[in-house]
């Protein structure tokens, strides 16, 4: 007797445990899908800050250190303009420099633009392009290169009036980078042209939309180093993560308030 009793409970144990975890599971996968499913998938293109680089003297570029793609750090230096022609007026300058007052001045004028033969990198960012090469004569105030800023990177994404109802409704808007496999918090930094679309109905008769282009930034400024130029995101919903539990759990819950009242 005290045989089936155990018997009949070890089976009544065994169909609240499988029954639970069904239900458990079942309602994981509703919250699991609630957050992937979108009224309408929304990209986010990244724009980077492009700052121009320009040099300070004439002359000819004597050495380029940088190529396009590479990473930089503000300071650092991205190539050297040929000194020859100003040394050669500070050779001439120091010799009457000591007996012509007009010349001291000059020469010390002349010495302090000394590291101007140096151009520097303005800000952190990855080199866009280079536009001179070594041996190629430059003027004062000419572009030589091209960089994309880290800091304080843009997100462009041109949405319909429903899509912008839907964002304005968001507490959190995040982004997710399929690259990096990580989400990002956004918020919106204002609101650009409006422009005219045409979207292929079911008819298949194009009509036109009309969007908006917003223009978003990273909650995190230092976040936009990780990306590169025109690199696509999506937005994703988010889901109050402390209702959202394992199976495990859920059972476990359960199988206390059934068996030992908690």
């Amino acid at each position: 007797m005290k045989f089936k009793e155990l018997l009949v409970n070890a089976i009544y144990f065994i169909v609240i445990f499988v029954f639970t975890l069904l239900v458990s599971t079942q309602s994981l996968a509703r919250k699991v899908n609630t957050l992937q499913t979108m009224t309408s998938p929304i990209f986010f293109y990244v724009d980077k800050q492009d700052i121009a680089v320009v040099s300070t003297v004439s002359g000819r570029v004597k050495e380029v250190m940088v190529t396009p793609g590479q990473h930089v750090d503000k300071g650092e230096l991205l190539m050297t303009i040929d000194m020859s022609e100003y040394n050669k007026k500070i050779q001439a300058l120091e010799g009457v420099a000591r007996n012509n007052l007009s010349a001291k001045t000059e020469l010390n004028m002349l010495k302090e633009q000394k590291d101007f033969f140096n151009v520097y990198a303005p800000q952190n960012g990855v080199v866009y392009k280079i536009q001179t090469a070594e041996g190629s004569y430059v003027s004062a105030g000419l572009e030589v290169a091209v960089i994309f800023a880290d800091k304080d990177a843009r997100l462009l994404t041109y949405v319909t009036p429903a899509q912008y109802t839907e964002l304005q409704n968001k507490d959190k808007i995040n982004v997710y980078s399929k690259r990096l496999e990580q989400s990002f918090e956004v918020k919106i930094s204002g609101i650009g042209r409006v422009t005219t679309d045409y979207q292929t109905s079911n008819n298949k008769f194009a009509k036109k939309i009309r969007k908006y282009e917003l223009v978003f930034r990273f909650a995190n400024p230092e976040n936009g180093a990780v990306f590169i130029e025109q690199e696509s995101l999506q937005l994703v919903n988010t889901t109050n993560t402390v209702d959202i539990q394992r199976p495990i759990e859920r059972v476990a819950r359960l199988w206390n308030a059934l068996i030992l009242g908690k």
